[in-house]
């Protein structure tokens, strides 16, 4: 059960990096190199691999590209200047694109974590999508489902603007509607486009703030405006350009709140990957203690049943009670 939970979690990853290198190529027509998609791109930027490994990882995600239909070219204008990866957008090349039996499965766990997932904004698109593929999702979103209204898609206008933001290194000002919270005026330097859980974010710096911030593109209400930001906060902007971008689903909303989880030292490794690089680990006697921010309750307690066993929520409170509601359920029904 461990090694297919294990293989499943290097499929979703492998899904939102193969996204995420698209998305990154794809707001940079003139190409990027290999550094910049190994610094900046998210998938590569964590994994701390030699240059052997990256460049083998990045061959094999060029060919899984193509035979999706996204051939990604390798160009080189002089013998003196790097190689630059383009997507290569000419129809013809994706007219007859057919999927094997990896490019089926991988896209069939994708599209199994986005039906899933009821922030994800085009859930019947999708669905009609894969039906007309002969993809099964095993989720029960069908054809029944299909037709109800799907949740609100990013304005076209508005990722157009901000791509275009991201390519001329400019900051921008717009209307920002938090999760919870009434809309409010946001001044930031965009630095990076990415893909999470379904939804489309945009990895920028607040200039009001002083930090980096995670904005939803389809909350973003009005057109954005250009604006010009001091030379000093461009300078601090682009050096958060690297930053990691590995979001767990128990941190995306508007909460904020301290979490406590203790890690079973019977884990080994598997701790480690488990936090993702996010908060602080620290030893204690039978294992790890994991101090981490905690925006969704609901979801930790989620994320603690799909992760276990050897993991238990010490703080917040309401964790552990949805957590334990959710057991006594689950006990219940198996009388």
């Amino acid at each position: 059960m461990t090694q297919s939970r294990n293989a499943e979690t290097q499929r979703v990853a492998k899904c939102t990096r193969l996204t995420n290198l698209l998305l990154f190529l794809g707001a940079r027509p003139r190409g990027a190199t290999a550094d910049d998609i190994r610094s900046q791109v998210g998938g590569y930027a964590e994994a701390g691999q030699t240059d052997e490994a990256f460049q083998r990882q990045l061959r094999r995600d060029r060919a899984d590209l193509a035979r999706m239909g996204f051939p990604i070219a390798m160009t080189r204008e002089t013998a003196d200047t790097p190689t630059l990866y383009q997507l290569d957008t000419r129809r013809e090349q994706r007219g007859n694109a057919t999927l094997d039996v990896k490019d089926s499965s991988l896209l069939r766990l994708c599209a199994q974590s986005a039906l899933d997932d009821p922030s994800f904004p085009l859930r019947g698109e999708l669905a009609r999508a894969l039906g007309k593929l002969h993809v099964q999702t095993g989720s029960g979103y069908g054809t029944e489902q299909a037709g109800t209204q799907p949740g609100a898609a990013p304005d076209e206008r508005v990722v157009g603007i901000v791509a275009n933001a991201i390519r001329s290194g400019g900051a921008l000002a717009f209307a920002y509607e938090g999760a919870s919270a009434a809309p409010s005026q946001r001044r930031a330097v965009t630095l990076r486009i990415f893909s999470y859980l379904g939804a489309l974010y945009v990895h920028a710096y607040d200039i009001d703030k002083r930090a980096c911030r995670k904005f939803r593109l389809e909350r973003i209400s009005d057109e954005p405006i250009e604006l010009a930001a001091p030379a000093e906060v461009m300078e601090e902007a682009l050096s958060h350009m690297a930053d990691r971008l590995v979001v767990l689903p128990f941190q995306m909303g508007s909460g904020r709140l301290e979490g406590v989880i203790r890690l079973d030292a019977d884990l080994g490794e598997r701790a480690m990957r488990l936090t993702e690089g996010s908060g602080s680990l620290e030893p204690v006697e039978g294992g790890w203690m994991w101090r981490v921010p905690v925006a969704d309750p609901g979801r930790l307690a989620r994320w603690v049943v799909e992760s276990g066993p050897g993991i238990r929520i010490v703080e917040p409170q309401e964790a552990r009670d949805i957590l334990l509601e959710g057991l006594r359920t689950a006990a219940k029904a198996g009388e």
